[in-house]
């Protein structure tokens, strides 16, 4: 079939679909493709295309003209045509004729492109006698090693590229993905660099990224040369890399967003720091086995307030009525922000039943901002969906089914690892650098965390006390001074009391770590285990007594009581609820503890609430 341009391939390929689940498996770096779609991650491709290009220009004075480049196992052309477009002279091999077949009509139309296009699979044989300032094996050698069947062979032909030439561009992960490569060792780095020093001619291999072409998949991304390049320079002079809100902070000020510490104080307690100190210990171990799995058997909230603060904090009824597994802004969150949040979770629906579309629901929201952002009961609030708490990438609280934990524990593991080898690599890593916002209170500051906790935890592990880190564009305000708590937008526009505010203030600045101590010391405590979860209904005296009393056979999480006046009070640093809260909080057995007990067991029957026991005026459980 013949083409006469850009735009009738692109049409025939939107028709006749080339890859399993999309149009393509690559993009095709011509605007003509822009609307097929990739199996890969298009975006993330041609992020990897602009590391390898300013690395290449870096080395070759600013322009690939005329330099001779070996593109093995180029499927669509991506980077073949990529670095044609830029002047340089091609060869590449492709052994798939429909990927071929559409690359050599592309040439026969792009007619200034050098390009020597053979659809054939890779052999040095072809080659013999030529060499080539570069050679690009973008995840295609475990393609050529059929998985480990054909490694030998494989082998081979990655040693003769070595002496062909000049640099070699490597792209390789393993344990993920079609036909990868299998690896006992949990430091894939280390196992990749093993394999190009042992089975190449190079003397020197340095990481220039890390992608993720497919979820979850990531690949290390090496130059090999023999001579020393020099990214330190690259880095420093290239100003891609730089950015001016690049800053250092000690990792003791460091909280997550759910609000734990990263310190390695006695007093502080992070799950994923703990996870790695356990298998620093004993690096057999597995997720069945390890904190990380009581933690999230542990730990699941009812509501947002106990999600944040537990039972022992924060005075106010609002936050303990507001569901779990929910997206709720805290007071120093900016409302563009939350907008777009919402639009990238919530589906907006008029009165008519049609979705809103990007531009009315900003303008919904910034009409309506005044009602929405009042009061929590206005708020819109997005769920989270199952499918994160299935696939492990919501990591917060548990329960996780087995199979997220699993890829959760393995995900840590993972990362440090590779930590441990390569460092803080934060310009070569794909969003690098750690991020989050800076809350300042007079002379002190706390660094909240949205990006990066896998990373931090590592370091923390690791023995860093300090970490660069980045404020995180995607907030308005990013650098947020506790005086003006006033004006921050949930405040300013009611959602939070300033009152509240202050006291989510000072619990993250002066009470964080023991709160996390009180909640977490379970973990440990065996004789918990045995004890049933109740809400003791009756904030009195016999309720502080039965607390004594029962202490071996309850764990008392709230108390309850119908004096308004005693609501959001402690006994025992236990909060005490209204009537209304308790509705929302089945889960647990109530246990009447009021003298009045015969009264609140009706009560309890007309809030159609019969999980309940009665202890009587003797303190005898009846």
């Amino acid at each position: 079939m013949e083409f006469n341009s850009l735009k009738q391939i692109s049409d025939y390929i939107e028709d006749n679909p080339m890859a399993k689940e999309a149009h393509l498996y690559h993009p095709i770096p011509f605007e003509e493709f822009n609307k097929l779609s990739t199996s890969s991650n298009a975006d993330e491709v041609y992020r990897k295309w602009n590391i390898i290009k300013r690395i290449l220009m870096h080395l070759y004075n600013n322009s690939l003209k005329d330099i001779n480049v070996l593109d093995i196992g180029a499927n669509g052309g991506f980077y073949t045509f990529s670095s044609a477009k830029e002047g340089a002279k091609v060869v590449a091999f492709e052994p798939q004729e429909t990927y071929s077949q559409v690359a050599k009509n592309i040439i026969d139309i792009e007619k200034g492109l050098d390009i020597n296009w053979i659809n054939e699979s890779y052999d040095y044989k072809k080659v013999k006698g030529e060499k080539f300032d570069v050679t690009f094996m973008l995840s295609v050698f475990q393609w050529m090693a059929d998985g480990g069947n054909k490694i030998d062979y494989a082998i081979k032909q990655l040693k003769e590229v070595s002496k062909i030439s000049k640099y070699l561009i490597f792209e390789l992960g393993f344990n993920k993905g079609d036909s990868c490569l299998k690896t006992e060792n949990k430091n894939h780095y280390e196992e990749l660099i093993k394999l190009l020093k042992t089975n190449t001619q190079y003397k020197y291999f340095n990481l220039i990224g890390v992608t993720e072409l497919w979820n979850d998949c990531n690949r290390f991304l090496v130059i090999c040369s023999n001579q020393n390049v020099n990214l330190k320079e690259f880095y420093e002079t290239n100003s891609y890399y730089k950015d001016s809100e690049i800053f250092e902070v000690d990792v003791s000020k460091c909280i997550s967003g759910s609000l734990f510490s990263f310190g390695r104080g006695k007093d502080s307690w992070h799950y994923f720091i703990k996870t790695l100190e356990e298998y620093k210990v004993n690096d057999n171990i597995n997720y069945e086995k390890s904190i990380l799995k009581k933690y999230y058997d542990f730990f699941s909230p009812n509501n947002f307030g106990e999600f944040l603060f537990g039972s022992e904090c924060v005075k106010s009824n609002e936050l303990y009525g507001l569901p779990i597994k929910s997206y709720i802004p805290l007071p120093w969150i900016d409302i563009e922000f939350y907008k777009s949040y919402l639009i990238d979770n919530v589906k907006l629906i008029n009165k008519d039943g049609e979705v809103l579309q990007e531009d009315k629901v900003r303008e919904y929201i910034d009409k309506n901002k005044e009602v929405i952002f009042k009061s929590f009961d206005n708020l819109i609030i997005p769920n989270f969906s199952n499918s994160e708490n299935l696939s492990g990438s919501f990591h917060l609280y548990g329960k996780q089914i087995n199979e997220a934990g699993e890829k959760i524990f393995k995900d840590i593991i993972e990362i440090y690892e590779s930590m441990k080898s390569l460092g803080y690599c934060c310009n070569e890593f794909k969003n690098g650098f750690i991020k989050g916002v800076l809350i300042k209170n007079n002379n002190d500051y706390r660094f909240i965390i949205t990006d990066g906790q896998h990373r931090l935890a590592s370091l923390v592990s690791l023995g860093f006390d300090k970490v660069s880190v980045k404020l995180d564009t995607r907030f308005k305000y990013r650098e947020i001074n506790v005086k003006d708590i006033e004006e921050w937008d949930m405040v300013k526009y009611g959602l939070y009391h300033k009152d509240l505010a202050k006291e989510i203030i000072d619990l993250i600045f002066n009470k964080l770590d023991l709160i996390r101590l009180n909640r977490i010391k379970k973990l440990s405590g065996k004789k918990d285990k045995c004890k049933e979860k109740v809400i003791y209904f009756g904030a009195s005296n016999k309720g502080k007594m039965c607390l004594d009393k029962y202490k071996h056979k309850y764990d008392v999480v709230y108390f309850s009581d119908n004096d308004k006046s005693k609501w959001g009070k402690y006994i025992n640093n236990i909060r005490i609820i209204s009537p209304e809260e308790v509705k929302k909080l089945n889960k647990y057995k109530i246990v009447i503890t009021s003298q009045h007990y015969l009264d609140i067991a009706r009560q309890l029957i007309n809030m159609n609430i019969y999980n309940f026991e009665v202890i009587d005026k003797n303190l005898v459980l009846i």
